[in-house]
């Protein structure tokens, strides 16, 4: 942090140099620009030249080291030391440029007196430099001076001619900041002209009746979006929120979302032989709300399932399964009949499979049907289908009738889809780069689409069923709607590379979300609108780098997406908003070991209860474990039904397969997810914020005297017996009820004795007779010291108020001890000792911890002092960390600098946070390898030393 000395502007009187050594180190040469004579030097460790900014009316310097980490901030001074090093700071990436953002837009009130942007491979990161001050309401005067303005001193013909006015200088006070603004006249007669030169054109391309001039215009599109589209989350935001979003941006409902994984009751072990051979376009398992289909490694493509409701430990036999005779490709649960699984095999053939009632309890050798494209079909679907049984349809369009065979797939098929919306339809992709649509009913092709110049990647239905998006391998992304042509409707720009990609509809069917790698093999997700393919991305957001694709999954009731990879730890979870930023970043999950796959059940599967918005099941090396992704709610008896909209009837279709095909649509129903003996958390009834002090009133009634005695018993005395004229009357306490006696007295059994004695009966340093309690002085209380006159009754009139001092002292303090005042309650006494021996045991158990602490502390000390030269030491001492604990970090017995500098490497890399390592971790890491380097430095200057001595 910044001294605490005003930092006052200073005359550019000085030059700063910098100059490479021999050894890797920077010396800093503050030089006089009249003189060439050395001011002084400062010594920066880099290997590469120092990139220098100076803030003149600070007197600040900040130095960067292209692909160095380290940032150092100098204090330049008139007068020696000429640099006086502020501060170092330390930053994740490497710097790859460094600039100065303008005074003017420092935060003054935060005392912020200077600001560097610092461009990293991947980032822009702002470091800000803070002066500790105690207010942060008042603007101060001596950290930031009047700064130079942003309007011109002079014309350039001016300066031609010889002209050097300053540019006048402007306050940095908030209150009286100038808002003039300039503008060149030069730019804005181009911008004039440019103006003009655009209403031409549109006049012209008016005037020849172009095709463009219906289309809106990039910013006219964005305000009608914006005008249609309300807010994410559906309720109007407070002032104070609305605030707070202009100054960080807009957050996410969802952003406190946890995951974790449910009670080990719930899993399903001991699973063995899982496939790790499924292509990368599958999930590599499927499950609904039943049952799960898992891969197996064994030869002839065998199929585990297992009903999800019947959880624990599988036995080590063999268990039944599916028989399916090929390697599995892909495989998918058909979301109308929960019974019927569709497997896609390497020999271009689709297979039904249907599950019996309770689950397999034998192994199926015979599928159901076999899709394998034999047949005919139309090649306009809108006029009509194939039947079953092969036999075609003729259908008249225009003055022919077509008909065509259906080869069906000739290559191996890696992705199938059920229809959303209509029943007895699947949809699948293959190597041959077709896509085909099965009619199950038939067991027959319906359409087969085409278009594809390269391997298709993934294929989506829309929400509504009328549209499929598909990625491939040459970068494009195509729109088809089946039932009018074979041939792509829209195609656009997709993600760069091939190694993978994923799609899934987003925002009720209007964008595309698109998961892909760049260039650099980074993982990044990508934002389409669906009627604007060619237009590119709206947004695109890199995550990290990994090798494998990453696997979308959107839930439309939230809006939220949630991403994760096959060998990936990590769940990314982001609210997709039809508005920028487009993205709002949600917590993420993390599994202590990679899963092998990551597939989400239906939402009915959620306990509304428990505020859970998504389950998924987590297929980890010998486990399945279901993963509950959970809001916080204060009340959660109430049903979150901001949360919670009516959700889609996924179980019923909407429509037939052979009605879809022939041009209808159709629209799901939708449900209500909130339990019957639950309300509404809109209907809760809005109460009144709670106190955090409760006022004194509440527990101090104002009553009256009468209506005390009655609450203490009749013949209770009032006065007390050392009172005198005129004092005011002591309420005694309140009686208590038995069974509150007997709880009292257990208490204070169990914690010692009631007759011992109190604890200022062992008070040493004041004799018996000295003792004096608190008397009062004048008008005011006080306390008399030992020394008090006895004969004169203290320092003024006691408790009492009459008698002698020493009579009031034995008075009050045989009432402390509760001895002869037989007015004082038991119950009141028997409190005192409860408080007092409760706080003897926990005040002996804090000083015990603290004494055993300060010995451990001590003795690390005279061990590592014992252990290390006084040099070694006070290098220990700078650095933070000692020698021993430098060489187990970096595991190392000997000090070798090759040795080193490779465990270096290796656990620096393994720490890095861009591949799910702690950045706390790696700063361990690079802490222990400057102490072991200083170290060695230290070893090789007494060995010059003592070869010097031996030599003289």
């Amino acid at each position: 942090m910044l001294p605490r000395a005003a930092l006052a502007a200073r005359a550019n009187s000085y030059s700063v140099t910098g100059a490479a050594a021999a050894v890797p180190e920077r010396f800093l040469l503050p030089r006089p620009a009249s003189r060439a004579s050395r001011a002084g030097s400062a010594c920066v460790r880099a290997t590469r030249a120092a990139i220098p900014l100076y803030d003149a009316d600070t007197g600040l310097l900040v130095l960067a080291g292209k692909g160095e980490n380290l940032l150092y901030c100098f204090e330049v001074a008139p007068a020696q030391p000429a640099l006086t090093q502020v501060t170092q700071c330390r930053t994740e990436g490497g710097t790859r440029g460094l600039a100065a953002v303008p005074r003017l837009a420092l935060d003054v009130m935060a005392c912020e007196v200077l600001r560097v942007l610092q461009l990293t491979d991947t980032a822009l990161v702002p470091v800000s430099y803070l002066v500790p001050r105690k207010s942060i309401q008042d603007f101060h005067e001596d950290l930031f001076p009047d700064c130079a303005g942003t309007l011109p001193a002079t014309g350039a013909q001016a300066w031609w001619a010889g002209d050097n006015q300053q540019v006048g200088r402007v306050s940095l006070h908030p209150a009286r900041r100038s808002t003039e603004t300039f503008s060149s006249p030069v730019i804005a007669c181009t911008q004039l002209q440019a103006a003009d030169a655009s209403s031409t054109e549109a006049d012209a391309d008016r005037s020849e009746g172009s095709s463009y001039s219906s289309l809106s215009s990039p910013g006219s599109a964005a305000t009608s979006l914006s005008a249609s589209t309300g807010p994410s989350s559906g309720f109007a935001s407070s002032p104070s929120q609305k605030s707070l979003q202009s100054i960080l941006g807009p957050s996410s409902r969802f952003r406190h979302t946890q995951g974790r994984v449910l009670h080990r009751d719930t899993h399903l072990t001991n699973l063995r032989g899982l496939s790790l051979t499924t292509p990368g376009e599958c999930d590599g398992f499927c499950a609904n709300h039943q049952r799960v289909a898992l891969p197996l490694l064994s030869a002839g493509g065998q199929i585990a399932v297992l009903e999800v409701s019947k959880p624990g430990r599988l036995p080590d036999v063999a268990v039944p399964t599916i028989q399916n005779g090929v390697a599995v490709a892909d495989l998918s649960w058909d979301p109308f009949d929960p019974r019927r699984l569709a497997v896609a095999g390497e020999d271009a053939k689709i297979r039904l499979w249907r599950i019996p009632e309770g689950g397999l309890r034998e192994t199926l050798r015979e599928p159901e049907a076999v899709l394998r494209g034999e047949g005919w079909h139309t090649e306009h679907p809108t006029l009509g289908t194939s039947q079953p049984g092969g036999v075609p349809i003729l259908v008249q369009t225009g003055t022919a009738t077509h008909r065509s065979p259906l080869p069906g797939h000739t290559e191996k098929i890696y992705s199938i889809r059920f229809h959303p919306v209509a029943s007895d339809l699947l949809v699948s992709s293959s190597y041959d780069m077709t896509v085909r649509i099965w009619e199950l009913s038939s067991g027959r092709e319906a359409l087969c689409l085409r278009g594809h110049t390269d391997q298709i990647f993934s294929l989506a239905w829309s929400p509504d069923g009328k549209k499929l998006a598909t990625v491939s391998k040459d970068s494009r992304l195509r729109l088809y709607e089946p039932r009018r042509s074979p041939q792509p409707q829209q195609e656009g720009p997709g993600p760069e590379g091939g190694r993978g990609a994923r799609l899934v509809w987003v925002c009720g069917g209007d964008y595309l979300l698109v998961s892909g790698f760049d260039s650099r093999s980074e993982r990044r997700i990508l934002l389409y609108r669906a009627q604007a393919l060619l237009e590119g991305p709206l947004s695109v957001l890199g995550l990290d780098v990994a090798p494998s694709t990453l696997l979308p999954f959107y839930d439309e009731d939230t809006s939220v997406v949630f991403l994760t990879g096959k060998g990936d730890t990590r769940v990314f979870l982001y609210e997709v908003t039809p508005e920028p930023p487009y993205f709002l970043e949600c917590n993420s999950f993390t599994s202590n070991e990679p899963h092998k796959g990551f597939v989400f059940l239906p939402k009915t599967v959620c306990e509304v209860r428990e505020v859970e918005i998504a389950r998924a099941l987590r297929l980890g090396q010998s486990t399945l474990e279901p993963v509950a992704f959970c809001v916080p709610r204060v009340k959660k008896e109430y049903f979150q039904d901001d949360i919670y909209p009516l959700t889609r009837v996924w179980w019923e279709p909407a429509l037939s397969s052979s009605a879809w095909l022939a041009g209808e649509d159709g629209q799901q129903r939708r449900a209500s997810l909130q339990p019957a003996d639950m309300r509404p958390v809109s209907e809760a009834p809005k109460e009144a914020p709670a106190r955090k002090f409760v006022p004194a009133s509440v527990y101090l009634e104002q009553k009256s005297d009468e209506q005390k005695k009655e609450e203490v018993g009749a013949g209770a005395p009032w006065d007390h017996p050392a009172a005198g004229p005129g004092r005011g009357a002591m309420p005694q306490a309140p009686r208590l009820c038995p069974a509150s006696l007997q709880l009292l007295s257990a208490m204070v059994a169990r914690l010692g004795n009631r007759d011992d004695p109190l604890p200022q009966d062992s008070f040493e340093g004041v004799d018996e007779d000295e003792w004096v309690g608190p008397v009062e002085r004048g008008q005011g209380r006080g306390w008399a010291g030992p020394r008090c006159d006895r004969s004169q009754g203290g320092a003024g009139p006691g408790l009492g108020g009459t008698g002698p001092g020493r009579g009031e002292v034995t008075g009050w303090r045989d009432r402390a001890r509760g001895g002869c005042d037989s007015r004082v309650s038991p119950q009141a006494k028997y409190l005192a000792q409860i408080i007092l021996v409760g706080a003897q045991v926990v005040g002996r158990a804090f000083m015990r911890a603290l004494r055993q602490e300060f010995a451990a502390s001590r003795a690390a000390a005279d061990a590592r002092g014992r252990s290390e030269r006084p040099q070694s030491a006070a290098a220990s001492r700078i650095i933070g960390i000692s020698l021993q604990e430098a060489q187990q970090i970096l595991n190392v017995s000997n000090l070798n600098p090759e040795e080193i500098q490779k465990n270096y490497d290796h656990l620096f890399k393994v720490n890095d946070k861009s591949v799910g390592g702690s950045f706390y971790l790696q700063s361990k890491v690079v802490r222990a390898k400057e102490r072991l380097d200083e170290e060695l430095r230290i070893q090789a200057r007494d060995k010059k030393e003592k070869e010097w001595k031996a030599e003289t």
